[in-house]
This record gives C-alpha cells, structure tokens and sequence, in this order.
C-alpha cells in the first residue's frame, strides 16, 4: 500500500516537473523569438554597425532637420545611399557645430554677483541647455554606428559609467545594481551633440550639410512619393531639390513633417495626431567646476568617479515635483528641479533648498545634498551658473503606422520628436532617436533599389513596435496628475492598473537589484516589457497589495 502510494506521489511529481518545465521552454522560446523582436531593439543592435552587403542606393537623402535625431538618421542612411544632405536651420550648426561655444558666451554675459545666466545658442531647441539622461541603448548604438567613436569620447574628456542614476522613489532608493551593468555616458545636450556632430562629419564623408529651411515638398503625379523638396536656404534664393530618394523629417517638436503632407494633397486627418498637456516646467543649473574647487563642491566624494549623485522621483499618489543632481562632461555639476502643474520654479540654489525640504518624502532627503548646494550658492558668483528653463506642455505621437497602404509617399519617415514627443522626465529622448536610426539601418538593409517595396510603410510599422509602449506606458503614469490634460476622448482613470502595478514594482524594486535592472532596461529598449510580469515579479508584487505595504 505504501509502496503504491510512493508510487502515485511519484509519478504526480514527475508529471508537474514535465509540466513546468515545458510551460518554461515555450515562454523562454515566446520570449527569445516573439517579444524580444517585437519590443527591443536588439535584433537592429545586431546588425547596425555592418557594411551594407550590396551596393548602395543610387540618388540623394535629404533630412530635414540637423540636430540629434536628424544626425543619427543621416548616419544611418549614409551607409545606404550615395548622398545624403542635412538641412539645418541654424547657420552656426552647419559652419561651427562641431566646436563648443556655450561656455565663451556664458563668460561674456556673467554679471560676476552669481546671478544665474540664461543663454541658448540653439534657439529652436527648447531643451539644449537642459539636463539630458542617454540610456545605455544610445551607447550601444553608437559604439557600433562609428569606428572613431571611443577616440572622440577621449578628445572631449568623456568617460563611460555605468547606467545608475540614483533613483530614490519618495527618498527611498532602489536597490544598488551592479557595476558590470550597461554603461553609458553622462554628458550635457550641448557636448552629446558635438560629438554626434564630430562623429558623422568624420565617419560620413557622403554627408554634406546646408543652412537653410525646408518650407515644403511636392508628391509625384500617382501620389506614390515625394518628387520635389523646397528649401530657402540662409545665404540665396529658394530652391527646389528633384526626385529625392529618401525625405527623413527630423524637425523636432515642430513636426513639419505632418503639415507638409497634408498640404501637398495627402489625406491625413487631424486626428492622426494624438496628444496630451502634462504640464511638467522645470529648469536646468548648470555650473563649471574648475579643478582646483571641485574638492570643495564634492569634499567626501572622488570627483572623476562621481555620476548622478542624487534623483528624487515623486510618489504620484499624493505627491509631484523632482529633483536631481549629477556631474556631466567631467567638469560640471547639473541641478535639475521641477514638477507637474508647477506654476513657477525656484531661481537660486537658496530656492532649490527650500523646494526640496517641502517634499513630502517617505525617508528625508539626506543632508549632504544641502550641503552640496549650500557649496553651489557660495561659489555662485565664481562660477557664473546657466539656467534653462523648460515648459512641457505637448506629448504627441503621429499614428503614421495606421495611415491606410497608398496614403503616405513610399519615401518619407519621421524620427525623433518629429514623430513623438514624449515625457522628457523619464530620459527617453535621446534613445527614441538613436532607436528610430536603429529601426532605418534595419529596413534599408533589407531594400535593395530605390523602387525596392514601400520604405515608409515598412519603417513606421517596425518604430511602432519600438516606442508604443515608451508612450503608453509614460503617458499613463502622467495621467495620474490631476493637473494632466488627457488626449481627446480619454480620461485620466485610462491605465489605473499599469499605474498601481507600476507603484508595487518600485516598492519592491527597493530591496530587489534585478527588478531594479529590469525595470531600466524594459523602459530603456533592452528588455522587453512583458519581463516585469515574470511570475516571480507578480508574486513580490502581489505579496506587497496583500500585506498593504
């Protein structure tokens, strides 16, 4: 009898070990052939720095716009096609991009009583003096995107570090992770993008750069593409560039794009563009450190090893304002603070103090960050700070992967902002671009004639699967500020249960290092998304409602 029962426990168990076994190969296999394609951008990190294996595409690529997103396009497409011409409506970009000039016109207009400077040399680009995050998925990318890549980092004094921005959630900081995780570099907009400046000009030699503005395009008689861009350039007349084989919008948070489309005849309603008002302001210090002060800045901390020093990310169930505090390019520390619905942010490092000690934080904000900023307003007057304010008040996404086949020319993408605009807190600006690249060198790889399938069609469908989630998933969580104005037809309650489950995973992501990593690397294209529902993530989360933690 004994026996016969050993022997059913037996075979039950064996059975449940078949069981779960196989239930972990089909999810492993799932995951490895399914949702890793569908969701990160490994599969492009595969093949981004190649040689095209065929000949490249005959004619001319024009991108509109020259900043970050319109670099990283031209890039990609220079290993493409033969030409490729960057049209950039600042004159100072084409001729003295590759040199940095903030630092000379903060000097000239110091006041010397440390009053802070606002100063902007890209004057169409609100953010350029405000803190910047790059997510490892932007280091990746361009480590394989350009050979001279570690040597321009060197000549600009940058170094990498790994990924860890010193999240505290409320003041509770989330797990410490490992130094082995993805690197990345920690640098301000204006030196990122000289280095992208640098990098394209020497590794790109097909590209060639014109000041001007892109006032419009012309469609071919069938309606199947763009025939003709209109571009007034800086010095001369407008002019009309022919039979384009490729049009990149890059013209940012303007979106010219879309208006040119629709101008030219093609059917694109209004409500293809989607958006919402976060009302998120915040301002950006800026303050170059001299050596000789920067052990009086930093006393306890070794200078050249220090990254993001403190981030204060609020609880938004009863709380909405941010704080950071980091060094950049080696040689500045930058405070960021902010918030959403906020009318006005403070002005000095004396304000700052007292934003922040009105936190409503789980575990104070530690002394040492006062005092860092007690240093800061005493060196005001010597280290002459830059201040860029910033007002978020547009999230928009451009739906031209749903646009019906035949309604948008076969050769015209947007990238960057000029196809989304997300909520710059989370840092996924920067990323979006170099990802969209990314998904470009994919489907150029696989074109192999200018009349080679529907370029368009076939970029928009595979970015989407790239950043749906990066704009549900923020757009969701700013839905949980009564101050957020939804998209048309929805409401703030859209996406309450991402936005509890969301709130667990933080909390259990205090005392987990790997929820911690996944949680990065899902919102940073390295991971897929569908990892934070592992089983064992739902049963920590799960544990923490059941125990009202």
């Amino acid at each position: 009898m004994i026996a016969e029962t050993w022997s059913s426990v037996a075979k039950y168990a064996a059975l449940s070990m078949a069981t779960y076994l196989s239930i972990k190969t089909i999810g492993t296999l799932v995951r490895s052939k399914v949702l890793i394609p569908m969701f990160t951008v490994l599969p492009e990190l595969s093949g981004i720095g190649k040689p095209r294996n065929k000949e490249k595409l005959p004619g001319e690529v024009v991108v509109c716009g020259g900043s970050i997103g319109g670099l990283f396009a031209a890039a990609v497409a220079s290993k493409h096609y033969e030409s490729v011409l960057v049209i950039e409506r600042e004159e100072w970009v084409v001729d003295d991009g590759t040199e940095l000039r903030t630092g000379k016109e903060a000097a000239a207009k110091a006041t010397g009583d440390g009053t802070p400077i606002n100063i902007n040399p890209r004057t169409r680009v609100m953010q350029y003096m405000s803190s910047h995050v790059l997510q490892p998925v932007v280091y990746e990318i361009m480590r394989q995107l350009f050979p001279q890549y570690e040597e321009e980092v060197a000549a600009l004094g940058l170094r990498h570090h790994p990924h860890d921005v010193a999240i505290h959630d409320s003041g509770v900081p989330l797990a410490s992770r490992s130094p082995k995780d993805p690197h990345t570099l920690y640098t301000s907009r204006e030196v990122f993008e000289v280095l992208l400046q640098r990098l394209v000009r020497k590794a790109c030699p097909n590209v060639r750069f014109m000041a001007g503005t892109v006032t419009g395009v012309d469609r071919s008689s069938d309606a199947s593409s763009i025939r003709e861009v209109h571009v007034r350039p800086s010095n001369g007349s407008p002019m009309s560039l022919k039979n384009p084989s490729l049009i990149i919008d890059s013209t940012g948070s303007s979106q010219a794009g879309f208006k040119w489309l629709k101008k030219c005849g093609y059917d694109l309603p209004d409500d293809y563009r989607i958006h919402y008002n976060p009302r998120i302001r915040y301002l950006t210090f800026q303050f170059t450190v001299p050596p000789h002060l920067r052990s009086v800045v930093l006393p306890q901390r070794p200078w050249d090893d220090t990254t993001a020093i403190y981030t204060y990310m609020p609880n938004l169930s009863r709380e909405s304002n941010f704080f950071a505090m980091s060094v950049v390019d080696n040689d500045k520390v930058v405070v960021l603070c902010g918030g959403w619905g906020l009318d006005e942010g403070p002005c000095s490092m004396d304000e700052v103090k007292y934003f922040i000690s009105t936190f409503p934080a789980t575990e104070p904000i530690p002394e040492y960050v006062f005092n860092i900023l007690d240093k800061l307003a005493y060196l005001a007057s010597q280290l002459n700070p830059i201040v860029s304010p910033a007002l978020m008040t547009s999230c928009s996404y451009i739906m031209y992967h749903q646009v019906a086949p035949g309604c948008l020319p076969s050769n015209f993408i947007a990238i960057g902002d000029s196809a989304m605009q997300l909520d710059p807190v989370f840092g996924q600006g920067v990323g979006k671009c170099a990802v969209g690249a990314a998904c470009l060198d994919t489907i150029l790889r696989s074109t192999e004639t200018t009349n080679n399938g529907d370029v368009s069609r076939r970029f928009f469908k595979l970015q989407a699967n790239r950043m749906n989630v990066p704009w549900t998933s923020t757009k969701e969580i700013d839905y949980g500020l009564q101050t957020t104005v939804p998209v048309k037809g929805e409401g703030r309650s859209t996406g309450w249960f991402s936005r509890g489950y969301g709130d667990y995973l933080l909390k259990a992501a205090h005392k987990d290092p790997r929820l911690a990593l996944i949680l990065w690397g899902a919102r940073g294209w390295l991971l897929p998304p569908t990892d934070l529902f592992l089983p064992s993530i739902v049963m920590k989360v799960a544990w923490l409602w059941l125990t009202g933690q």
